[in-house]
């Protein structure tokens, strides 16, 4: 049996902010983690807000601003009715990236702008705050640029001929010219020629001869081109920064690393520092349990039970948060032909904070694959109040269950890129609330 004062169920951001700040007051916080979720499938940059009802924006202050006056139920809305949100999404975010600096993963970034990066895909992402690896990458700072994009024989999903275009192509929708595109596919003796990972590849990037050999080679690149920057898939996994500064010593040009899609080697990094820097604040982290169901009494949770293979046992705090995602973590699932939360069995509601009836995965898909009003499915999940307190019906269903991250209603972080954000605001506050239940007695 596990006894712990606060109990968090899952070990994305959101989940390892709310026990770390929960630390904070001194207290002894659990962490149970059945695996990999969706925080490690992320690009590893914090989206506030990027999209607000389907428009891009520059503006993330005013694209929130647009949220909260039109969507009430949105996790910003609710906030708002008790907190300045934009002050409290600030707070979150700094304490978000201090523990990430801490653990030597530097942020870059302001709430006040969105900031365009590219991406391993050809494409580009609206972000607020990125990883210092991607500065000088950030499209505005390319203006008049000689870019050359590096690519690796044998690298699975990266096409660098195609991005090399393609990014020129972008730039100019957002009247950013770049001087000069090109593109090279490189091949290093220790490289496999197929099949090989971008994990592989950042893992290779932080030993010292492959680094040195692909600074010479970089150097031979560009001796014969033209480039005042070189764009490349990863800088490494351990050592980002000391790879950056040496190939930009070797090569004399402005280098940044790309954001790709899943598997992203800046979120595998950020899930790292946040996962070492909530173990040396005291947080315990047990991986490989999963949470089943509960025991309760009136209002108030008494112990989670968790299951490991065929085992089950009980686990027993204070106060619960409930940071287990949706689909990806499996904090939602479809189970008889409906769609359930997994732990408490909370009842479901939409993103309009409508009771959610179309319990049918299938239902709650779009016709299209790419709505531009997003798949309802992205927006359901369990409401809560100001305090992170799941309602059932506006009444508080447990007076000493929390939640955070996407496992919570009313926003479709998919659509509007807002995921980190929310993320990082629901976990500050469950986290500062379920340690002031605590000590409330």
């Amino acid at each position: 049996m596990i006894e712990t004062e606060i109990l968090v169920i899952g070990g994305g951001v959101a989940g390892l902010l709310a026990a770390t700040k929960a630390t904070d007051e001194k207290l002894e916080v659990t962490v149970i983690d059945k695996g990999s979720g969706a925080s490690y499938q992320s690009s590893g940059v914090i989206d506030v807000m990027g999209c607000p009802l389907g428009e891009a924006t520059l503006k993330p202050i005013e694209g929130i601003a647009q949220v909260i006056e039109c969507s009430p139920s949105h996790p910003y809305s609710v906030i708002s009715s008790e907190r300045n949100v934009t002050n409290v999404i600030k707070d979150a975010i700094r304490y978000l990236t201090s523990m990430a600096s801490n653990r030597g993963v530097e942020f870059k970034g302001e709430i006040e702008r969105n900031v365009v990066l590219l991406n391993t895909i050809g494409s580009f992402k609206l972000t607020c705050f990125y990883q210092s690896t991607m500065d000088r990458g950030v499209l505005h700072k390319l203006e008049g640029a000689s870019l050359l994009v590096t690519g690796f024989k044998g690298l699975v999903g990266f096409n660098a001929r195609f991005c090399s275009s393609s990014f020129k192509h972008f730039a100019s929708k957002f009247n950013i010219e770049l001087r000069k595109t090109s593109s090279t596919e490189l091949s290093l003796p220790s490289l496999r020629e197929f099949n090989l990972t971008i994990i592989e590849l950042a893992r290779m990037m932080d030993e010292d001869d492959f680094r040195k050999d692909l600074a010479k080679k970089l150097e031979t690149e560009i001796a014969v081109n033209d480039v005042s920057h070189v764009a490349l898939p990863t800088l490494g996994l351990k050592k980002p920064y000391e790879n950056m500064r040496i190939f930009e010593e070797e090569t004399g040009t402005s280098v940044f690393e790309l954001v790709s899609p899943p598997p992203s080697v800046p979120a595998q990094r950020l899930m790292e520092a946040l996962e070492e820097e909530a173990i040396e604040r005291g947080v315990r982290i047990f991986r490989g349990y999963k949470a089943v169901g509960f025991e309760g009494e009136g209002r108030s949770i008494k112990s989670v039970t968790l299951a490991s293979g065929e085992k089950r046992f009980p686990a027993k705090a204070k106060a619960y948060i409930l940071a287990t995602g949706k689909f990806i973590g499996g904090g939602i699932v479809e189970e008889r032909d409906k769609v359930k939360e997994t732990v408490f069995n909370l009842p479901l509601y939409d993103e309009k904070g409508e009771p959610l009836k179309r319990q049918n995965i299938s239902r709650l898909l779009a016709k299209s694959p790419f709505p531009r009003e997003g798949h309802p499915l992205m927006g359901c999940g369990v409401k809560v109040n100001a305090q992170m307190k799941p309602v059932v019906n506006d009444e508080v269903a447990y007076d000493n269950l929390f939640a955070a991250g996407s496992i919570i209603s009313g926003y479709n972080y998919v659509r509007e890129k807002s995921g980190m954000g929310v993320a990082a605001v629901t976990g500050y506050i469950a986290g500062m609330n379920a340690a002031t239940h605590v000590e409330g007695g």
